[in-house]
């Protein structure tokens, strides 16, 4: 299995899954991330390096793609025969600022992909659709999900946690990507502006926050659906 994006948190999400599920994993990501990625189970590919069509003789079973780099072709040109392309995003034509239209027919064009020979197969996939048409299945992942962190058998990694006022930041980082996990969103955390600065204390050789003592514990996490 192929995951693209694998430094990112659905990619993470996507590399902690399959090694729970046996799978053999390969992942793209920058090369300074491959440490990282070796982490979670997989092989790295350095995608600014190396050719990741040219990796895996024969090609991979399953590819998933949520960046859309040259709308998704090579994607699909790197699977076996038979095998899934699941698309899951386009964050490299939001970077590029391309029309919504343009996207839109990135996504048409998998469906269409099913009837050239080889048998691959490739389609779009939206967690609110699936939650609209089968809304049990919804409910028995999330039950699994919440199953696996409480026995710590999944550790989501958090980048960074913000307050309210940082959101449209959040969503700036998310696009332009290299997070090496999520944003989580903490409504109990002060606004930024409201923060009160570091003063040093006479004779003190640290900084001391004059809003009260230090916490030695960090935040705790809020649920999943407060989450960016």
């Amino acid at each position: 299995m192929l995951v693209h994006g694998a430094a990112g948190a659905v990619g993470q999400a996507l590399l902690v899954l399959g090694r729970l599920a046996g799978l053999e994993l390969w992942g793209t990501a920058r090369g300074e991330h491959a440490a990282l990625i070796r982490e979670l189970g997989a092989t790295p590919i350095d995608y600014q390096r190396e050719d990741f069509t040219r990796v895996l003789p024969g090609g991979f079973d399953v590819v998933f793609d949520g960046i859309a780099e040259d709308g998704y072709r090579r994607s699909f040109a790197s699977l076996k025969r038979r095998g899934l392309l699941c698309a899951y995003g386009y964050s490299a034509g939001v970077q590029a600022k391309r029309r919504m239209l343009t996207m839109l027919m990135w996504i048409a064009r998998l469906y269409l992909w099913r009837w050239l020979p080889g048998g691959k197969r490739a389609g779009f996939y939206s967690i609110n659709v699936m939650r609209a048409r089968h809304p049990s299945w919804f409910r028995e992942d999330l039950e699994r999900l919440f199953g696996l962190l409480a026995t710590r058998a999944i550790q989501p990694r958090v980048a960074e946690r913000i307050s309210f006022d940082e959101v449209a930041e959040a969503h700036r980082r998310l696009e332009a990507g290299g997070l090496e996990g999520k944003l989580v969103l903490c409504p109990d955390l002060p606004s930024r502006r409201d923060r009160v600065p570091a003063h040093r204390l006479p004779g003190s050789t640290s900084p001391r926050d004059l809003s009260g003592p230090r916490q030695s514990q960090p935040p705790k996490l809020p649920p999943i659906g407060q989450r960016i």
